[in-house]
Order: C-alpha cells, then structure tokens, then sequence
C-alpha cells in the first residue's frame, strides 16, 4: 500500500483515539491531587484548647451552655477538582457519651450552608485529626464557596469540641442554634480542617460500548498503518 494511503490510517486511527478519550471523560485525563484548603499548621497541627476557644457541636458541656449548636465554616477552592478526602481536628468534650458527630460537605446559599453534597458519622474519642473518605467524589468548582458543617446526633444532650486552627485564619463562621442558619462572623478563626480532591476522577462512570469501540478501532487503524509502511 502507499504512503498516502498509510498516512491516511495513521491520522484517522489517531482521530477516533482522541474522541474515544474525550466521551471517556476526565478518567483518561492527566491529572493529581491538590490541597483546596488548609487551616493546619506544620504537621497538621491545630490550636487545643486555645485561644480561641473550641467551637461546641452540640451543647451538653457548660462552656456550651445547653445550646445546639451546629458549627459550619466557609471554604473556596482555587482549583476545580473531584472531592477525595476530609479531615478535621475533633474530641470528645464530654468525656464520656457525645453523640455521634454528622459532618458535611454543603452547598453555598445566599453567604450561608445550602445543601449537602456529601456527609459522613463519626463517634470522637480522643483529640485528633480524623479522617473521612469521599465515596462520591463530588466536583467541586474552584472560585465557588461551600460549607464544612457539623452536628451532634444527640443535640443538646451531646457535646463534641472541633479544635481551633493553629495558622490564625479567619473565614465565614456560620450556625443553627436558633433553628435557621445565621452568619455569625465573617472574620471568625476557623475550625481546623482541610479539604483534598484530585483533579482526575477517582470514580469514572462506567464508558459505553460505543467510546470502547472508537478507541478500538482507532488502535486497530494504527496498527494496520504500522505494517503498510513497513511492507517493501
């Protein structure tokens, strides 16, 4: 066969490769992770017991005064990525039964938390950094605001401290202790938490039939044009 007609395969081969990609999706993409925010210090340290004082979640503790509260701090990424993992510094402030704490990744509405994204329950024990695993790797969209909130299972009748950071950073501190989210400080110190992401998709749908075949057949094509060129 000709050169021409070899050179034809080769571009149509690598043509259906690269569209076979595309409707595959971010899977196939290059990419890694990526911090999109951080209040942790050196180490992942953070402030305990202060100053500032912990933030309550719940109120069964008399630093709490009986109030529900249902701490949610503000985050912006500066990269658009998939949601991996959360980690954020917790105790046990009753020192002994705390409820469970519910924490959630939330949506932005109007400067306060909308709706959740993603949400996890965990039991506190001991002062710590603790880790929680996104099993829906949500998109999150850099320059866009979201939440990290908190709540105790048990209200009022449990308590579990979030640990102040220990780098002075200051952001939205919104809560529902009155019943309706309210804007408690713009400037507040921060719990200390961080948010990682990659900016691949951990968790790929699955591709169709047809992206496979594209994919085949343009590798099939780039073979074919491989052993016509090297015929005499």
């Amino acid at each position: 066969m000709t050169d021409t007609t070899a050179c034809f395969y080769r571009l149509a081969g690598w043509r259906l490769a690269a569209a076979a990609v595309f409707l595959l999706g971010p899977g196939l993409a290059f990419g890694g992770s990526v911090t999109l925010f951080s209040d942790f210090g050196a180490g992942d340290s953070f402030e305990f017991p202060g100053p500032p004082t912990p933030y309550c979640i719940g109120g069964n503790n008399p630093g709490c005064a009986g109030i529900d509260y249902q701490p949610a701090f503000a985050f912006t990424p500066g990269t658009t990525a998939y949601l991996t993992q959360v980690d954020l510094a917790l105790y046990n402030a009753a020192n002994g039964a705390e409820g469970e704490g519910v924490i959630s990744v939330m949506t932005d509405s109007g400067g306060l938390p909308g709706s959740v994204i993603e949400q996890w329950t965990l039991t506190p024990g001991s002062n710590q950094v603790y880790t929680l695993t996104s099993e829906l790797n949500p998109l999150l969209t850099a320059g866009t605001q979201y939440w990290l909130e908190a709540t105790d299972t048990l209200g009022a009748g449990g308590v579990i401290g979030w640990d102040a950071n220990s780098i002075s950073e200051t952001g939205s501190y919104a809560d529902m202790e009155t019943g309706s989210w309210v804007l408690e400080n713009s400037n507040a110190p921060q719990g200390a938490f961080d948010i990682l992401a990659n900016t691949v998709n951990p968790n790929p749908t699955a591709p169709e039939p047809s992206s496979l075949a594209l994919l085949g057949t343009g590798a099939a094509l780039l073979v074919l044009a491989r052993k016509k060129r090297k015929q005499p």
